[in-house]
């Protein structure tokens, strides 16, 4: 009986500290969702669907290029949304001001060399904001590296992708960034 209060009350404190956890990330919402999540206000939503990527074990990432339009101020907010499918779904959002920095930690992850640590495990992880993972490891079934997209959403899938594929993601990515740039021309 001790031993089922003990875990009983363990088990409680790891909830609270998940919650805890949780909400201190929540803080670090992407300015996509601080918009979409303001009351009291009209926002209007625009999306252009920039492309698919297939996975190797199967799901599929899906991009497009979304902005919002608060039409009491004007405020625009521009960023890329990702549909990353799987098993479930996920569907991370990330800000224009972070486009450039996924686009260079794809690069990164293309060309490193797993001989970089020198120890037998190997593992890079790239995250965003909305704490979407680009991550590279050597994948046992494949006996090289993978990628590995993960929106990071409780019960969402992940996709995998070969190194190449993750080369079609930079250029969606880059794809999105050119289609917001032409949006900015249109806007005050």
């Amino acid at each position: 009986m001790a031993f089922t209060i003990f875990l009983w009350i363990f088990g409680l404190a790891t909830h609270v500290i998940a919650q805890t956890n949780a909400s201190e990330h929540r803080q670090l919402e992407t300015k996509l969702e601080a918009l979409q999540g303001k009351a009291g206000i009209v926002v209007v939503r625009g999306s252009s669907e920039i492309g698919t990527i297939s996975g190797n074990e199967g799901g599929e990432i899906r991009i497009r290029a979304i902005g919002y339009l608060d039409i009491n101020t004007g405020d625009l907010v521009r960023g890329i949304e990702f549909f990353i499918t799987a098993e479930h779904g996920s569907h991370p959002q990330i800000d224009y001001d972070e486009i450039d920095s996924l686009v260079k930690a794809i690069d990164q992850l293309s060309t490193l060399d797993k001989n970089i640590i020198e120890l037998e495990k190997f593992e890079a992880v790239y995250r965003t904001r909305c704490n979407m993972t680009v991550s590279l490891l050597e994948d046992p079934f494949r006996r090289g590296l993978s990628a590995v997209i993960d929106g990071n959403v409780i019960g969402g899938g992940i996709v995998i992708l070969t190194i190449e594929k993750l080369g079609d993601l930079k250029r969606l990515v880059s794809e999105a960034k050119t289609r917001l740039d032409s949006m900015k021309k249109h806007t005050k």
